[in-house]
């Protein structure tokens, strides 16, 4: 027998209410994933597809695309998810120091409402890459 599917089994005979809570916390995920991709005119079905959300994301926040790695980085990964979640909230305008701290604390609860409010509207990508001092225009002396 697969060690894996015993142990699900025996989580799910011993303590059913913690795979039903996590099947719960999955379900609201997706779903305030799906709602937010749609108000930023993404793909829905990229929620659901595990690296393309990340880049669906990083696009979204106006990160490069090859930053989903960081995700990756086991210890990194904690810093990194908390960063993307004050800039979504940020490019849906939530600017201000209360809503970043609720967006840290109540973070999935935080995306959902973010998600499901009618008032709320994607404002754009709020990363801005640093400019390079090659690539900075030029000021044109006198």
């Amino acid at each position: 027998m697969n060690t894996f599917s015993y142990v699900l089994q025996e989580v799910w005979r011993n303590q059913p209410h913690l795979v039903l809570i996590s099947i719960f916390v999955l379900v609201i995920g997706l779903m305030a994933k799906m709602k937010l991709f749609t108000k930023a005119n993404k793909n829905l079905w990229s929620a659901f597809v595990p690296i393309w959300d990340l880049i669906s994301i990083m696009e979204m926040v106006g990160r490069p695309r090859r930053q989903w790695i960081y995700m990756c980085i086991p210890i990194f990964n904690i810093y990194f998810g908390f960063v993307l979640i004050l800039e979504i909230a940020k490019s849906f305008g939530k600017t201000s120091r209360t809503q970043q701290i609720l967006a840290l604390v109540f973070n999935l609860f935080y995306l959902l409402n973010l998600a499901l409010s009618f008032e709320e509207e994607y404002a754009g990508p709020v990363h801005k890459e640093v400019v390079k001092q090659s690539d900075a225009p030029l000021l044109n002396p006198i």
